[in-house]
């Protein structure tokens, strides 16, 4: 019957002890066992039982921690690519960004409002300029009809004074020869 109690007791013993925590486990083993002045004397049976408990704990447990480990390295990969998509996505858009803040001109990056202010002012200049050599044209063919007027003046003026000259010349010429004929009959007499 001995036997039977010990036999039976060891067959539940793993069952009980699946409910039950290592520590409570320990407990009972403790004290269950018998006792001999301060020492306690456990069967070796229960003793092995409950080191396979301990080394099935144990198992279970470090299955557990690889099987995290698994899981915290494929997430810190994942955590690795997402940082690496991420980086990528920003300098994309980084340069989306300087793309749509600047415009290249001749080989030189200006930024757009830059650019606007360049093309104003330079479309200023050339306003003034165009204005200036309209104000200078004007200015020199209204000189050039003056001095064109002046000189028609004063080549009429000279063509007047030519032909009174011619006309001068002339008198003078048959006043001379007319003086001359009178010198001839005077010397022919």
């Amino acid at each position: 019957m001995k036997s039977f109690i010990i036999y039976t007791v060891l067959f539940l013993v793993p069952f009980v002890a699946g409910a039950q925590t290592l520590d409570e486990q320990f407990y009972e083993m403790k004290k269950n066992a018998y006792s001999y002045k301060e020492y306690k004397n456990i069967k070796e049976v229960t003793l092995n039982e409950f080191w396979k408990v301990v080394q099935d704990s144990l198992n279970t447990k470090e299955k557990k921690i690889v099987s995290a480990q698994s899981t915290i390295s494929a997430q810190e990969e994942k955590i690795t690519e997402l940082n690496t998509t991420i980086g990528e996505q920003k300098s994309t858009i980084d340069e989306k960004e300087f793309d749509t803040q600047h415009i290249n001109v001749m080989g030189l990056d200006m930024g757009k409002e830059s650019y606007k202010m360049f093309n104003m002012i330079t479309i200023a200049i050339l306003i003034v300029v165009a204005g200036l050599l309209f104000y200078q044209f004007n200015h020199s063919k209204k000189f050039a009809v003056t001095k064109k007027k002046d000189y028609e003046k004063l080549s009429g003026e000279f063509e007047e004074y030519k032909r009174n000259a011619l006309e001068k010349q002339m008198k003078l010429r048959r006043e001379l020869q007319t003086e001359r004929n009178k010198i001839d009959e005077i010397r022919s007499t």
